[in-house]
Formats: C-alpha cells, structure tokens, sequence
C-alpha cells in the first residue's frame, strides 16, 4: 500500500466525522509494517499462525478466513502447532492459487498428488452456467495448502 494511501487511513481514522461507522460483523486482522517490526523475522511461522488461529478461534470468531497459502510442510513442530490450531478452530479456510486460462486454451491438468485429487474431488462446486461458457476464464493448476492442513480445514 502506497504510503500516501496510508496517510489517509491514519487521518481518516484520527478525526472522528471522517471515521467509517464500526461494523463488527467482518474484521480484517493485518500484519503491517510496525507489526513486523517486533517480530525477530519478516514472516510469521507456522507456530505464530497457529496462535493467530487460537487467538481469533478464543474469541468466538464464527469463520476464519486467511489469505495464505502453505503449500508445502516446513517443520514437524511448526506445521503440528498449525494443524492442531486448525483443527480446533471450527470454519476456518486458507488460501488456493490457481492459473487463470481462456476456456479454449485449458488443458483440464489435474494435481499428480492423490490426496490433491481427492480433496478437490471431495470440495468442487457444481456450477451450472446458463448460456455460453466459452467465454469464462477458468481455473487450472492448482497450488492447495499441503494436505495434512488441509484435510484439517
């Protein structure tokens, strides 16, 4: 985010005729740049994610939605304290990238992984389209959050 834009956030939020009304039915929980600045490194791990997960999940959060894609193991303890966090936090989703391709240019590759297969087998939604499909984009190659977290979610 530009720092101007920021800026204007700050000032924004500071005079009160300009502060948005609190909603409290959506909150959007950022790791800033002064956030970072007391961690010991620039990225959290996955120990630090599973206590975001705690923290949120103590406070009786009725979803959790993360914006992060942990596409592979890292550690045993690290991922553990995820999993654990995860499993515990009722609805909770991560993150899945996925390639955006012309319809008339999809190849329909699917994930080698079996686990993969079967998890995106086991979570599609069936889309009826009314009309011409052919000029949708379509999402391909996959990158999902390792299976062991996922199958947790």
């Amino acid at each position: 985010m530009p720092k101007r834009w920021i800026s204007s956030i700050v000032l924004r939020d500071a005079v009160e005729s300009l502060r948005p009304a609190y909603d409290d039915t959506l909150v959007h929980v950022d790791l800033d740049d002064s956030s970072r600045q007391q961690l010991e490194h620039f990225y959290l791990n996955r120990t630090q994610y599973a206590q975001v997960v705690h923290n949120l999940t103590a406070m009786h959060v009725a979803a959790q939605m993360h914006d992060v894609i942990f596409a592979e193991p890292s550690n045993t303890v690290d991922d553990q304290a995820l999993v654990d966090a995860t499993a515990a936090a009722g609805p909770i989703y991560y993150g899945l990238a996925l390639t955006l391709e012309h319809r008339a240019q999809t190849s329909h590759a699917q994930p080698t992984i079996a686990a993969y297969t079967s998890y995106l087998q086991q979570t599609a939604w069936p889309v009826v389209v009314q009309g011409d499909p052919g000029r949708f984009y379509q999402g391909t190659k996959p990158l999902l959050t390792f299976p062991t977290l996922a199958f947790t979610s």
